[in-house]
């Protein structure tokens, strides 16, 4: 975990796992399975399997809505961090 306090929780997600379960094989390791110690989180954004990200997930409706608008308003942009290093695309 890289982050948490009272609204959400930001992980770290390495390439191959997925951040909500797969609808065909609830088997293959996801995120929601890791947190199971939180068992209402709701995910922000979810990504391609394939993909070693952060993964946001709020534990609200409120927040949720919230970074999820946030999100969205992005128009496509995506911010991203790589070792330190922060860029818009």
């Amino acid at each position: 975990m890289l982050f948490e306090d009272d609204i959400m929780i930001a992980v770290n997600k390495q390439a191959g796992v997925l951040t909500i379960p797969d609808r065909f094989n609830p088997n293959l390791p996801n995120l929601v399975a890791i947190l199971k110690n939180y068992p209402d989180l709701i995910p922000v954004h979810t990504e391609l399997i394939n993909s070693p990200v952060v993964s946001i997930f709020c534990k609200n409706a409120e927040s949720h809505k919230l970074l999820s608008e946030i999100f969205e308003s992005r128009d496509g942009e995506v911010l991203s961090c790589h070792r330190g290093w922060y860029s818009i695309s």
